[in-house]
Order: structure tokens, then sequence, then C-alpha cells
């Protein structure tokens, strides 16, 4: 994700659902060092695309980088869930 390497910005969020409804969230990206390594986090406007999404303990989230940008300049990711509970 050299996109957010040193400075915060936001991307938007599109989850890939079984309907043809489309939605979108816009979640920050952060940088962070932790052990001298720098990684991106997900910050505001996670906990909603979280909690609306239904996220469990063990489910898995692939992000997808769609190539174009948004009509606001942001990148944006689909976003693939596969659910721990259908693989227990």
């Amino acid at each position: 994700m050299k996109f957010c390497v040193d400075k915060s910005v936001e991307v938007e969020l599109q989850p890939q659902t079984n309907n043809d409804e489309k939605m979108k969230w816009v979640v920050s990206c952060c940088p962070m060092k932790k052990c001298g390594t720098l990684m991106k986090r997900l910050g505001k406007g996670w906990s909603s695309f979280s909690s609306n999404q239904n996220l469990k303990s063990g489910d898995v989230c692939v992000f997808e980088m769609i190539p174009n940008l948004n009509d606001n300049g942001d990148l944006v990711f689909r976003v693939w869930i596969y659910r721990a509970a259908n693989y227990e």
C-alpha cells in the first residue's frame, strides 16, 4: 500500500455481497511504525464498516484495489468477506 506511506489518506471500501445493493464506506488509512516496520492501519470509519458488515472474530477480509479513483479522488477497494462460521 505505497499510497499511504507517509500520511493518512481516505479510501473507499465496497463490500461484495450476494445482492445488488451497492454499499460503500470512506475509511482512513493511517501509516504507523511497529517494531521498526512501517504498517498501515484502518482508522476512522472502520468501526462503522465492521459493525454494519457484522464482522466477527475469525472472519477474513480480502481487499482488492480497484485501478480507478472515486469521484473524490479516493482509492477504492472491493472487500471480500469470508465468514469463519462458514468454514467450521
